[in-house]
């Protein structure tokens, strides 16, 4: 948390155009003392939720902010210090987007945190193609959406109790009530979420976990779910050889298989434990 607000005092933006909500489901004194410790530098508040989940967490957030539009920020992000004004030029554009920013892997050193990074733009590029068939979408990790309409939507849905598929859920509801998605590439945050073997393994297990719910609640609405084509998986592990010397590239492609086997245990457990 403090790295992600270090980064915002260094904003180049005016102090009153915007206001930051801090929202910590395991809030504590050493959380309140950090908040408070920023206040003279940048407006910050911090918004108390006791183990709601991230989906919540950003909810309350979002219920108590006061501008035209919400930025949601990853605890583990530092913003670019012209963040908050490439998003004003983006939304003077298109106010009435849900737009996704740039993230940038800040941890280039860690080959698990590249691996993650790496999947991630991977998907990004792949579902919003434009090809038929696939969803638009976009990650909450510097998402920006206008205030209203993510009220109105009834923002990410509370079924979602990890970090795991309802930024999916958000766009789908998005598209489906006739809102646009759009990737913007210049606001940009700095994602540093450090990674080993074990929480990379847990991540994409959790992932997997988190799409079998979105599986479940698509086919409540009555969508249907695409099965992705082989080629979806043979050019994710191709991916890395794009941009990286082969010995790192081989490296990450196995990592990326990984994540995919963990994808899949995750997906069958909870299959099988809400199996009728």
């Amino acid at each position: 948390m403090k790295r992600c607000l270090d980064a915002l005092v260094l904003l180049d933006y005016p102090r009153d155009g915007y206001e930051v909500l801090v929202v910590s489901d395991e809030v504590s004194a050493v959380t309140e003392e950090i908040v408070r410790s920023y206040q003279p530098a940048i407006p910050v508040s911090l918004v108390s939720l006791q183990h709601g989940g991230p989906a919540s967490a950003r909810n309350a957030g979002a219920a108590r902010a006061r501008g035209e539009f919400l930025i949601f920020l990853d605890d583990d992000s530092a913003a670019a210090r012209d963040w908050l004004r490439q998003w004003e030029l983006y939304t003077c554009r298109y106010p009435d987007h849900a737009a996704g920013g740039r993230a940038l892997n800040a941890l280039p050193g860690n080959i698990y945190s590249s691996a993650s990074h790496a999947l991630l733009e991977y998907i990004l590029y792949y579902f919003n193609a434009g090809e038929p068939g696939l969803r638009p979408f976009v990650v909450s990790d510097n998402l920006c959406v206008p205030t209203a309409a993510f009220r109105a939507l009834g923002g990410f849905s509370a079924a979602f109790p990890i970090a795991a598929a309802e930024d999916r859920d958000f766009c789908d509801r998005w598209t489906a009530a006739g809102g646009v998605i759009s990737q913007a590439e210049q606001p940009a945050c700095f994602h540093a979420h450090e990674l080993n073997l074990i929480s990379f393994w847990q991540q994409h297990w959790n992932y997997g976990c988190g799409a079998h719910k979105l599986h479940q609640t698509r086919n409540s609405r009555g969508e249907s779910t695409r099965i992705e084509p082989p080629g979806f998986y043979l050019n994710l592990l191709r991916f890395p050889w794009r941009r990286e010397h082969p010995v790192r590239a081989l490296r990450l492609s196995v990592l990326l298989c990984v994540s995919q086997i963990a994808n899949i245990g995750g997906f069958l457990k909870e299959r099988w434990r809400n199996r009728p």
